[in-house]
């Protein structure tokens, strides 16, 4: 925690009063701060066209203070997958803007999102990344360099040539 102290000392518009008799007051001020991780999953790394997949989203708090308002974690799938649902451990998922806001998150929680698509034709061989980030908490994140995670699969290409090698013993 960071903190501080905070003092003004108040004057007097009255002539009754004078410098040495004007009332001071102290207060001490403690920020909240808290270490919000996201990591990122998927349940198959290379999937073929109209298979159903899961990314998986993980968020853990590290504390060291509780969360006191909703985190809000941006996501962004890629083109060519297709939402199909979603589950949340705590808040929801909002497809269209991408939104998934749990909270607030306490330490040592651990919230999960995990979202379901399927693979559209015409993606056979690409490199499919789904990215999600954290853009608010409250208390403020103080330790962004994990507020971000990706995922990639691969899209099986079923016209790619197959070789198969053999070794004969004899």
């Amino acid at each position: 925690n960071h903190t501080g102290n905070i003092s003004h000392a108040f004057s007097s518009v009255d002539s009754r009063f004078d410098e040495l008799s004007a009332p001071t007051i102290t207060a001490a001020i403690t920020e909240q701060e808290q270490d919000l991780e996201l990591a990122m999953g998927v349940d198959s790394l290379t999937p073929v066209v109209g298979e159903l997949i899961t990314w998986a989203l993980t968020l853990t708090s590290y504390g060291p203070d509780d969360g006191t308002g909703p985190v809000d974690v941006n996501i962004t799938l890629p083109a060519g997958v297709t939402f199909f649902g979603s589950s949340s451990s705590d808040g929801s998922f909002d497809e269209m803007t991408g939104q998934w806001q749990p909270g607030p998150v306490q330490q040592g929680d651990v919230e999960t999102l995990e979202i379901l698509v399927t693979i559209d034709p015409g993606t056979e061989g690409d490199d499919l990344t789904a990215t999600a980030t954290i853009t608010a908490s409250s208390p403020q994140d103080l330790v962004p360099g994990n507020d971000s995670a990706a995922s990639t699969v691969t899209v099986a290409d079923p016209t790619a040539p197959v070789v198969i090698t053999t070794d004969t013993l004899l």
